[in-house]
């Protein structure tokens, strides 16, 4: 593996910072947020402003998504 370039880390992190959230997390929002809230209160987690991804350098960004299960196997 080698390290991502500043230029291409700023194309990915502009790319998926305007493509937004799976269709999937709009669908599932109360639960999503639900999951992000107790994530933060464990202390896992830290919400950012997305303009800050920006100024920190090797930021990156993962979209949410939710996956619709019906049983468990």
């Amino acid at each position: 593996m080698r390290t991502i370039s500043i230029q291409d880390q700023k194309i990915d992190l502009e790319f998926h910072a305007s493509r937004g959230n799976h269709k999937s997390a709009e669908k599932h929002k109360d639960a999503i947020d639900g999951f992000i809230e107790n994530v933060i209160h464990q202390g896992f987690a830290l919400p950012l402003p997305i303009d800050i991804l920006f100024d920190l350098p090797g930021a990156s960004l993962a979209l949410l998504g939710c996956v619709d299960q019906d049983t468990i196997n």
